[in-house]
């Protein structure tokens, strides 16, 4: 896969350079996207390829939150946040009922944190994306290699 390559959602300045700047620090990832608002983070993200998103949840005035940005963009994400135990539930909600991974850290996050979490997540990604086959043999050829997700089963009365 390469490194995985990020947009950052964090509303905090400082912050959101000490995170990117930590996430860098990994090798495993590459920031292609990093924002402090809601509307110039969906406004960037439409221009790249991203894998994953990497959400602050409590925006401050912003007029949405990070669970807001998740549902809608609906790729795997990684919640940092200063206020977890607020929004725990939510989150909880949020992994539940949808199909991508989903992680969260509590604030401030060391490279040390980062550098644990993050293969795990990768491979967690790399699991949901892994595309699935099934070998079927034809009259003519054998042991034909199908991608599942192009199959259809049709049945007719004879």
């Amino acid at each position: 896969m390469g490194k995985l390559k990020v947009a950052i959602l964090e509303d905090n300045k400082p912050l959101l350079k000490d995170l990117k700047a930590n996430l860098e620090g990994t090798d495993l990832v590459e920031v292609v996207v990093f924002a402090l608002s809601s509307e110039e983070f969906l406004e960037k993200i439409t221009r790249y390829k991203i894998d994953a998103i990497i959400l602050d949840i409590d925006l401050g005035g912003d007029s949405m939150n990070g669970l807001d940005i998740a549902n809608q963009l609906k790729l795997p994400v990684l919640f940092i946040s200063g206020k977890t135990s607020e929004f725990y539930k939510s989150i909880e909600n949020f992994n539940i009922d949808t199909d991508q991974p989903v992680e969260h850290l509590t604030k401030p996050v060391s490279l040390e944190t980062l550098k644990k979490l993050l293969p795990k997540f990768i491979t967690e990604i790399e699991a949901v994306n892994r595309k699935h086959y099934v070998y079927l043999d034809f009259k003519s050829s054998k042991r034909n290699k199908i991608d599942i997700s192009t199959i259809s089963y049709l049945c007719t009365e004879k």
